[in-house]
């Protein structure tokens, strides 16, 4: 039997009269770590190297890009660079970073409480992130083994964020329906990405967000399972 057959029946957990999501499918950059100005550190270094001008403009255009694609860009705006080569700028780039998170895991406020708090509760959790795996084992390799039962990264799909693939794989691997997931985000391409693939979407954002089908709140602190099942179901009806 497919897997969507096998969950037909069941739409949600349930604790007390909440309603509660199956699995939560984690974002990683900006959602659980504010690694973007580490980020934006490496990328406007290695730019100004290159003898290129490193700006505002330029930090958000590379928000949500696959690595390959900022690679690209970085390029577009390095009159000389060091090397012309896409996945050894990609190498650069991580290199610097995983560098800078060994001295210190900047996690965005209330993060690892949540992240505790759904493994006590039981509720599988995915990371769906468009990062490679030597960054994402710098960022979360100290965590218990057991915390995330399934990781996409971004060479495990062909398609990454805006697309809904990374999200659909994630909940198919969990082997859930997609609405009866709840992703957490920050960016507009990864808001996409999950609404497309029909995950009721919480986004963490103090901004303005273009996307109307989503629950927002400025940050993950304060969130216990009768608020993020709030949200849920509030996400769920903004996407029904």
């Amino acid at each position: 039997m497919c897997w969507l057959g096998m969950m037909s029946r069941v739409d949600a957990v349930r604790i007390g009269r909440i309603e509660t999501p199956r699995a939560v499918l984690w974002d990683l950059d900006g959602t659980l770590i504010d690694s973007e100005p580490l980020w934006h550190a490496e990328e406007q270094q290695f730019v100004q190297r290159a003898g290129g001008i490193w700006t505002a403009t330029d930090r958000r255009a590379l928000i949500g890009m696959t690595m390959t694609e900022s690679s690209i860009y970085l390029l577009s705006r390095s009159p000389r660079p060091p090397t012309s080569d896409v996945d050894e700028v990609s190498h650069r780039i991580i290199d610097g970073v995983i560098t800078r998170l060994t001295h210190r895991v900047p996690w965005c406020a209330g993060a690892p409480d949540l992240l505790d708090h759904l493994t006590a509760h039981g509720i599988p959790q995915a990371l769906v992130t468009s990062a490679w795996p030597a960054f994402i084992e710098a960022a979360i390799g100290h965590l218990p083994r057991d915390t995330f039962t399934v990781v996409i990264d971004g060479q495990s799909v062909q398609h990454g964020k805006p697309h809904p693939e990374p999200y659909r794989t994630a909940a198919k691997r969990l082997g859930f329906r997609p609405a009866d997931c709840l992703a957490i985000e920050d960016s507009e391409p990864g808001i996409r990405s999950a609404t497309a693939a029909g995950v009721p979407t919480l986004a963490i954002t103090d901004r303005d967000t273009t996307q109307t089908r989503v629950v927002t709140r400025p940050t993950l602190e304060g969130l216990t399972m009768t608020s993020l099942g709030e949200a849920f179901h509030d996400a769920r009806l903004l996407l029904t």
